[in-house]
C-alpha cells in the first residue's frame, strides 16, 4: 500500500471517529458542501448553509478536508465568544433550464 492510500485511509478513519464523537455528544449537523473548480484548476469548497466557510485546494478530497476543518474552527470560534454559529437553510430545487 502506498503512502497516499495509507494517508487517505487514516483520514477516513479519523473522520469516522470524529463523527462518532460528535454524534455521542449530540452535536452533529448535516450541511451541504458545494465544490466548484476555479479558473486555475483549483477546487473551491463552500458550505451552502454558511457561506463564510470557504476553502480552496487542488483536489475535491483536499478541499473537503479543509472545509471540515474550517467549519470546526468557525464553530469553536463562535462558541468561544458565547454565540451560536449562523447556520442558515439550504434545499434542493429543480430548475427547468429549457425555460430559462
Amino acid at each position: 500500500m502506498n503512502a497516499r492510500r495509507t494517508r487517505e485511509l487514516a483520514e477516513k478513519a479519523q473522520a469516522k471517529l470524529d463523527a462518532k464523537r460528535a454524534r455521542e455528544k449530540g452535536e452533529s449537523v448535516t450541511l451541504t458542501a458545494v465544490f466548484n473548480p476555479n479558473e486555475n484548476g483549483w477546487m473551491t469548497a463552500q458550505l451552502a448553509e454558511w457561506p463564510a466557510v470557504v476553502t480552496r485546494a487542488r483536489t475535491v478530497e483536499e478541499a473537503r478536508k479543509l472545509l471540515l476543518d474550517a467549519a470546526r474552527e468557525m464553530v469553536a470560534s463562535y462558541r468561544d465568544e458565547g454565540r451560536e454559529p449562523p447556520i442558515g437553510h439550504a434545499e434542493q430545487v429543480t430548475i427547468d433550464i429549457a425555460a430559462a
